[in-house]
């Protein structure tokens, strides 16, 4: 008798989980392969393509290809993680091109706030202060050295991290210390702070980062806010 390996059955059903997903008009909407658990998560637990696309259309599928510290502090909180360490998921990767990748958030490194121990952190607290004051949902800004080719990016997570031994919020806006924007508005600051807090929010409202369902009411708060700063300052 003629033993089949276990992964045999991986590459048989890739193509075909491949075909639903560009043409899912082949399959119909009654077939039973969209709920059939093919896709291996990071608790063993198979997930539907059905469960997948509706979790892609609400941002909140995440997925992996090596195993890191933010897929441990997220395993267990109740958000499935799809596993695609497997070289037989790989393709899955395209297919949910809009999916949360985790090893890319691991590998912004995302510092905690200090003391204002540098220019940069002091700016960086500044503009949280702001934030905190303003918004009804304060978001942080934090620099995250992991992050290289642009100038902030924006990171939500549907489930929190557990971060023992492992700093990652939930919510917050990397920041790429050796960024151009982040560069120069640190020169600012050591010469007006609170035009640079300003151009700071500017520069987030500019790429949609601002969280606030009216970015610029808030610019124009921010911008009085600023001012009666300044003012003060100059007392």
């Amino acid at each position: 008798m003629t033993m089949i390996h276990p992964d045999a059955g991986k590459e048989l059903i890739m193509p075909v989980i491949q075909q639903a997903l560009l043409q899912p008009e082949i399959w119909g909407r009654e077939s039973p392969l969209w709920n059939h658990p093919f896709l291996p998560t990071v608790s063993g637990k198979p997930m539907a393509i059905s469960r997948a696309l509706a979790l892609l259309c609400r941002g909140r599928l995440l997925f992996f290809t090596s195993h890191n510290q933010l897929v441990t502090a997220l395993k267990g909180r109740g958000t499935p993680i799809l596993d695609l360490s497997q070289e037989f998921f790989a393709p899955l990767r395209v297919l949910f091109p809009s999916a949360v990748n985790l090893d890319s958030l691991c590998r912004l490194q995302p510092q905690p706030p200090s003391r204002l121990r540098y220019q940069a952190d002091s700016l960086l607290e500044a503009v949280n202060r702001l934030l905190r004051k303003k918004l009804k949902k304060p978001t942080i800004c934090l620099l995250s050295p992991g992050l290289r080719e642009t100038d902030f990016f924006n990171v939500s997570l549907p489930a929190a991290p557990r971060q023992k031994n492992f700093f990652f919020p939930q919510c917050f806006i990397a920041v790429n210390p050796p960024g151009k924007e982040f560069t120069e508005l640190s020169a600012l600051f050591k010469i007006n702070q609170p035009l640079a807090i300003f151009r700071f929010l500017k520069a987030l409202h500019s790429e949609s980062l601002l969280p606030d369902a009216d970015p610029q009411a808030l610019l124009k708060k921010a911008a009085r806010h600023l001012l009666h700063e300044y003012r003060g300052m100059k007392k």
